[in-house]
């Protein structure tokens, strides 16, 4: 019923009204006989005890949710964008149980970072980002903790040293709390876009990813290189017409996926490990590194024959290596 729908909008928390419709924003003409005649005027005593103004975040498949708090009047381009950096301010807090305190666990004012590409923040974080407009405040609900995946996230030590309590890897001491998040959007700068791109701006980014993706990686960081890595691919995936553009993309295919594959060896992700690797052995099918590992994620996978052939192969390419030596006698 229209009335309705412009009636109880108008409407406060706690607020009884009879709310009198007249036909055109109820039934209409028709009415809705036998009950209802034709246009007839209604009469409905409503009381608003209380709303749900959250939404679930797009592409979080459920396990978020977002209330506005102050909307953004920056226009129709004011949408978050991938690999943007922006300064925000955020609140990330809990409530335990029957108790609707907030517990703060980390606050930061005119923070900088860099979307969906940050290894500072959990996975909840940047896709609540993500959904926001600059000049936005929200408040966020995880509905699965699963995406706050704090073990991984960096704090640099001295962060660490001055706020050790107050910090993005923060957890509540209980085991059943409620966590949020409160974000303010600031501002925001936007990284260049793949699909404005030429080949060699594609080729030059993938690289930069490539080797900040090392960095990281040397560093200890791994949430962070995973991160880069996959920017890097994802900048190349395209194809080239250029031999020099062409051998240039394969270069970084495989220099890519062989660290993303030592890297899921690490986390005992053999699926991901056999995946990556292979996809370098489809680039370049004597590569040792990329032998060895699919090898060894094959062998711990069950497929002993397959294994078996991959760590021969890599016997054959360098008989001295004493690890294929070792992984042939398993």
């Amino acid at each position: 019923i229209q009335g309705w729908d412009i009636g109880i909008a108008s409407m406060k928390k706690g607020e009884r009204c009879i709310l009198r419709c007249a036909y055109p924003y109820a039934y209409g003409e028709a009415g809705s006989p036998p009950k209802i005649p034709s246009k007839a005027t209604l009469d409905f005593d409503v009381e608003l005890i209380d709303w749900d103004d959250w939404e679930a975040v797009a592409g979080a498949e459920g396990q978020l949710k977002k209330r506005v708090m102050a909307a953004s009047d920056a226009g129709d381009d004011a949408e978050v964008a991938e690999d943007a950096a922006v300064i925000l301010t955020y609140r990330y807090f809990y409530r335990a149980g029957d108790d609707h305190r907030e517990h703060v666990l980390c606050e930061r004012l005119n923070y900088a970072m860099t979307v969906d590409d940050d290894d500072r923040f959990t996975n909840a974080f940047h896709l609540c980002v993500k959904s926001m407009k600059c000049g936005e405040q929200a408040m966020f609900e995880v509905l699965d903790d699963a995406l706050l995946n704090t073990q991984d996230v960096y704090v640099d030590e001295q962060e660490l040293a001055t706020f050790p309590d107050n910090n993005n890897q923060q957890r509540a001491p209980c085991a059943v709390a409620r966590y949020f998040y409160e974000i303010t959007v600031q501002s925001q700068t936007k990284a260049p876009e793949k699909w404005n791109a030429d080949n060699p701006q594609r080729i030059a980014k993938g690289g930069e990813y490539k080797e900040a993706g090392n960095a990281l990686f040397k560093a200890g960081r791994v949430l962070g290189a995973v991160q880069k890595y996959e920017k890097a691919l994802d900048w190349i995936d395209v194809d080239f017409s250029d031999e020099a553009l062409a051998q240039q993309k394969r270069e970084l295919l495989v220099s890519a996926n062989n660290n993303l594959a030592l890297i899921a060896i690490k986390r005992k992700d053999w699926s991901e490990a056999t995946a990556r690797a292979t996809k370098v052995l489809e680039q370049d099918a004597d590569n040792l590194k990329a032998l060895m590992r699919r090898g060894q994620s094959r062998l711990y996978s069950g497929f002993l024959e397959e294994s078996k052939a991959d760590l021969k192969r890599a016997h054959a390419l360098d008989k001295e290596n004493a690890y294929v030596k070792k992984m042939l006698k398993v």
